[in-house]
């Protein structure tokens, strides 16, 4: 006698039943499979978001909060790097292949604005623009390939987001877009970082900090006398004529006088180089313009973004360990289900064994109908599993910048593998008690 036609027909009447099986045991698998998919799928985002920035300056705290303001641009609580840092990151220059600092805060309406140097936009002349050229002056600025700006475009930059909060009355005007990079960088836009601290005017302040931010340099008389010329105007000069004012002066002051840096990005030239710069700023100490002494610590991305991984692996076992126990309480159910479909059936058992049916072939029935429910269920998961982590790897672009790339790999073909074999052993159970019950 055909197994397949027994099948057949007992699928006719218990269509319902048999899909509904099916469908639950698909959704429990494919949400396995999903946590398994983005897992890998955010790892690999996240390294690779990471490519450009080998070592990290900034001042001595957390690593963690360091890498994810500078690599991932999230807002973190970090202390400013002394500007003097630049010149002595190693004991030998050639070390460094190149080092820009960059400075966060503002916004360039939805896009976080960033103060930085040419070395960083370019990446020491290895990244050649999109677009445009590269910024020249203290008022240019260039963008990112989803900042939604173009070349020739100005604004003002703000304080939030939604330019909620007061704004600059500073004017830069985009010449140059970056390349794509699937980073929360393609999203950001770049200033000159002198022109991101003239705009807050610290030397608007006091003349006793003005002069704590001079230093030994050609034009320091002439610098003076433009501070205390925008720290005494007459009450009739307006907002506008201050802020002018200290543009002007910060235009002629030395780069070491800005108050520091969120942090420092450094390419070094080869690995040892990279040690060595480590070494050198392992227990380091800077001073910066107020006089105050800030400890440095340098950071290989590598490690810090390790330490973020462990925390998100930790976070994605529970998340395995629950998706594996909803696919064995949906194997459990597919077992029970297995009972109740023999029970329901009696009559066409009997009627079988009546006929002459064997013992083996009511086993075989019974067996092949749960091994199906289950091999169908492991199918549709993956396919399902491919759409949630779709779905996820979307929103988490969204939400991070971070662009998703969903690689299928043999991990969750194996989970799904092992799902359909261990159904297929264990529907051996209810198809012996069937099969041995006596019908008649």
């Amino acid at each position: 006698m055909n197994v397949l036609l027994f099948l057949k027909g007992e699928f006719r009447q218990c269509r319902g039943i048999f899909l509904g099986l099916t469908l639950l045991l698909a959704l429990s698998l494919a949400v396995a499979c999903s946590v398994v998919q983005t897992e890998r799928m955010v790892k690999r985002a996240a390294v690779s978001a990471a490519d450009q920035f080998d070592i990290l300056v900034g001042a001595r705290g957390s690593r963690s909060a360091l890498l994810l303001s500078t690599v991932y641009l999230r807002e973190e609580m970090t202390g400013l790097v002394p500007m003097p840092v630049m010149r002595s990151l190693s004991p030998n220059p050639a070390d460094v292949a190149w080092a820009a600092p960059v400075a966060f805060g503002d916004r360039a309406g939805a896009s976080p604005l960033v103060g930085t140097t040419r070395a960083f936009v370019t990446q020491g002349d290895a990244r050649r623009m999109l677009a445009g050229r590269v910024f020249s002056s203290r008022t240019e600025a260039v963008a990112g390939a989803l900042s939604g700006f173009s070349p020739g475009e100005t604004f003002s930059p703000t304080h939030s987001a939604a330019g909620l909060s007061h704004g600059h009355r500073e004017t830069f005007t985009v010449v140059g877009i970056l390349p794509e990079t699937g980073t929360p960088w393609d999203r950001a836009v770049l200033i000159p970082i002198e022109s991101l601290w003239a705009m807050h005017g610290p030397l608007k302040t006091t003349p006793e900090k003005a002069q704590a931010l001079e230093l030994n340099s050609p034009d320091a008389k002439n610098t003076r006398k433009s501070a205390d010329k925008s720290l005494h105007a007459d009450s009739h000069h307006d907002h506008e004529d201050e802020a002018i004012e200290s543009w002007l002066t910060w235009s002629d002051e030395d780069f070491k006088k800005l108050p520091g840096a969120s942090a420092l990005v450094v390419k070094p030239t080869n690995m040892a180089g990279a040690y060595r710069i480590r070494q050198n700023l392992l227990k380091s100490s800077a001073e910066d313009p107020a006089g105050g002494i800030v400890n440095i610590m340098a950071v290989f991305t590598g490690e810090a973004l390790l330490e973020l991984l462990a925390v998100f692996s930790t976070a994605a076992a529970a998340l395995k360990a629950f998706a594996g126990s909803s696919a064995a309480t949906s194997l459990a159910a597919a077992l029970l289900t297995g009972f109740v479909l023999a029970r329901l059936r009696e009559k066409d058992l009997r009627l079988l064994r009546t006929m002459g049916a064997p013992r083996s072939y009511v086993f075989s029935a019974v067996w092949s109908a749960i091994a199906l429910a289950v091999t169908l269920a492991a199918v549709i998961a993956w396919a399902l599993g491919t759409l949630f982590s779709l779905a996820a790897g979307r929103i988490i672009e969204a939400q991070s910048g971070v662009a998703m790339h969903l690689q299928p790999g043999l991990a969750e073909v194996g989970l799904l593998a092992a799902a359909a074999a261990a159904g297929a052993l264990f529907a051996v159970i209810p198809a012996v008690v069937i099969g041995r019950k006596r019908l008649f």
